[in-house]
């Protein structure tokens, strides 16, 4: 959870990295609230809830400051990751020459696909955080600074609140099947690799499949195909991060 193996190098981009990962998260649960400020007539969390009836109004002003500074925050972290892959152009984010690559990957699908999730995060975060500002229809709300500043900049509209809100939505319809056929599919499949893992001692390899005979035919122990992996071996594939840093910072190494 708290990715304690990649700090063992670049500190202060882990420590990025890892807000990155924990914002992701956080708005898992501000989509959720968006969808019912959306869809539900009178629901709205802004200045403590206090349009709603029995409001827990220390509980949503909890999630309004989480909410806005993450906001923040994740448009932060993703334009530092932005500008080091295609402005400073990092060399460590670039493979050696005697690499084998997937065709598509050394055509570059790589950087298409971090641009392409990097302007998701730019236009959805950026999306939401105008919806609040555009609700915040009486000032700024304390609980919401980043929000009550573009308020203070833009004011409020109600056109701007479904406007904003369509768009940010719209953008998580988008990117959710995305993922699913991207390297960011490891958003999904490393939790659920991690949790179904056997924990070997340190060293210790699976054992090798067993000779067999098909039809009179025999088979070396081993895998020489795909196919010939445990499912869980096919899932590494899909859970790895593709960071370039396997003997660096990956768990699967320590």
């Amino acid at each position: 959870m708290f990715q304690q193996t990649i700090f063992k190098a670049r500190k202060v981009l882990s420590a990025i990295h890892m807000g990155l990962f924990f914002g992701l998260i956080t708005y898992a649960v501000v989509n959720l609230v968006d969808v019912l400020e959306g869809l539900v007539p009178g629901f709205e969390l802004v200045y403590g809830g206090k349009h709603l009836p029995n409001a827990p109004t220390g509980l949503i002003n909890a999630f309004n400051l989480i909410a806005d500074v993450m906001s923040g925050f994740l448009l932060i972290a993703i334009t530092v990751f932005l500008v080091r892959r295609f402005i400073v152009k990092d060399k460590a984010l670039e493979y050696r020459d005697n690499v084998l690559l997937n065709p598509k990957v050394k055509a570059g699908g790589q950087a298409r696909d971090s641009l392409t999730v990097g302007v998701f995060v730019i236009m959805h975060v950026g999306a939401r955080l105008i919806s609040q500002a555009f609700r915040l229809t009486e000032g700024a709300d304390p609980f919401m600074p980043i929000a009550s500043f573009l308020n203070s900049i833009f004011g409020a509209s109600e056109t701007g609140v479904h406007v904003a809100w369509w768009v940010s939505i719209g953008w998580v319809m988008f990117i959710i099947p995305y993922l699913s056929r991207s390297k960011h599919t490891h958003f999904f499949m490393s939790p659920v690799n991690l949790g179904l893992a056997k924990q070997n001692p340190r060293g210790q390899l699976d054992p090798a499949i067993p000779l067999k005979v098909i039809e009179g035919q025999k088979f070396d122990p081993g895998a020489k195909v795909i196919y010939d992996l445990a499912w869980t071996r096919v899932m590494d594939a899909y859970a790895c991060v593709q960071c370039n840093r396997c003997q660096d910072v990956c768990p699967a190494n320590f």
